[in-house]
């Protein structure tokens, strides 16, 4: 996101095979489900994160189920 804060975001290191790129979700996903299941399986595969949350995923994969989430709560007004 450029440098740019976000206030209503948490930092979320995503990716697979030691290559991760963190991604800016906003915090009203975090208790998505599907989030909540990707948390729980890369505590698994990972343990406890010591500094930001990491999930076992393909980062790619994973915008497009922030963006495709974001678009639905846009378009419902939630």
């Amino acid at each position: 996101m450029g440098g740019k804060l976000c206030r209503d975001c948490v930092p979320v290191l995503v990716g697979k095979d030691g290559a991760f790129e963190k991604i800016l979700v906003p915090i009203k996903l975090i208790h998505h489900p599907r989030i909540v299941e990707l948390l729980d399986q890369s505590v698994k595969e990972l343990g406890y994160p010591q500094r930001l949350l990491k999930i076992s995923y393909d980062s790619k994969s994973f915008k497009l189920v922030i963006a495709m989430d974001c678009f639905v709560r846009s378009f419902m007004n939630i």
